[in-house]
């Protein structure tokens, strides 16, 4: 009966023992309640917007000029024309028979050069003269007229319409400042008759200088989380992209080439040796809007 009894009660024990354990490893309940499963959606973006009426004032650096040196009579035929690059040898214009070429040296000849004269102006005269294959490329350009010389004078002045003339006239050569010149505008017309001594034939396209961007009265300048602005001529709709710096120098301004170099004309100036010389430039204002977008998420 004692072993009964004692078997009894260490089942009893034990039974005891895991309900124990039972009630220890069962987890409390949350007192957050359930935990929600993450839920992911796209990022929604909307764009801003600054615009504000302004100016976009463009200065251009004065057009060189091509000058007259002295020839005379009236334009019979053009051989040049806008967007026209000049170099040593071009054909610029006719008159009354006569063709005028377009040289370029390091000085504008000065004088009429003919038989017995000396001088760095002659060395010049024949360098060219080889250069456009009126003399033979053996020649030494020494600065002597000789007859040699003067043979190349006489097929260049065959060439251009002074037939059988000896001399050199410098009246029908125009002098290029540089080795090539981008004809930005003739200024003379075919039954014109040539301007004076010294008047202007042809003038290069004026380059723009600078570029400043005039925000209106009720504008304030954009700050930097605008990015990249442009601008937008309000006649044209023509975008001129420029940077945060309203006062843009031209260095820092982008694709000015979108504007028409004839916006900004110049005025025309000479002097007395034949040089090309700037005018005095212009200022052309375009009105528009400045705009900046930025995207905020």
């Amino acid at each position: 009966m004692k072993r009964l009894l004692a078997a009894l009660a260490m089942i009893a024990a034990l039974i005891g023992g895991l309900a124990y354990l039972a009630v220890r490893l069962t987890p409390e309940p949350s007192t957050y309640g359930p935990v929600a499963s993450p839920v992911y959606g796209a990022v929604t973006r909307s764009t801003e917007e600054y615009r504000s009426t302004a100016e976009l004032r463009l200065t251009s650096d004065s057009p060189e000029q091509l000058l007259n040196a002295g020839a005379s009579g009236r334009v019979t035929e053009l051989f040049v024309d806008q967007a026209d690059t000049l170099a040593t040898g071009s054909r610029v214009l006719s008159a009354d028979g006569t063709t005028m070429f377009a040289i370029h040296t390091d000085v504008p000849f000065w004088r009429v050069l003919a038989r017995r004269d000396k001088g760095p102006d002659v060395a010049t005269l024949q360098c060219v003269l080889i250069q456009l294959e009126f003399l033979d490329a053996e020649t030494a350009c020494d600065g002597v007229f000789g007859s040699h010389t003067e043979k190349g004078v006489r097929a260049f002045n065959d060439s251009i319409g002074r037939t059988g003339a000896k001399d050199f006239d410098p009246a029908w050569v125009l002098w290029l400042p540089s080795d090539t010149f981008e004809v930005g505008k003739v200024l003379v017309s075919q039954g014109d008759w040539l301007p004076p001594t010294q008047g202007a034939l042809i003038e290069s396209t004026p380059e723009l200088a600078s570029a400043t961007v005039v925000v209106g009265e009720q504008g304030q300048r954009p700050d930097a989380r605008f990015g990249q602005l442009s601008f937008e001529v309000s006649t044209t709709g023509d975008l001129i992209d420029i940077n945060t710096d309203l006062a843009a120098p031209l260095a820092k301004v982008a694709n000015l080439a979108d504007i028409p170099a004839n916006t900004a004309p110049a005025a025309t100036g000479g002097n007395s040796n034949g040089t090309p010389t700037p005018g005095k430039g212009a200022t052309t204002t375009l009105n528009g809007f400045l705009i900046g977008n930025t995207a905020i998420e």
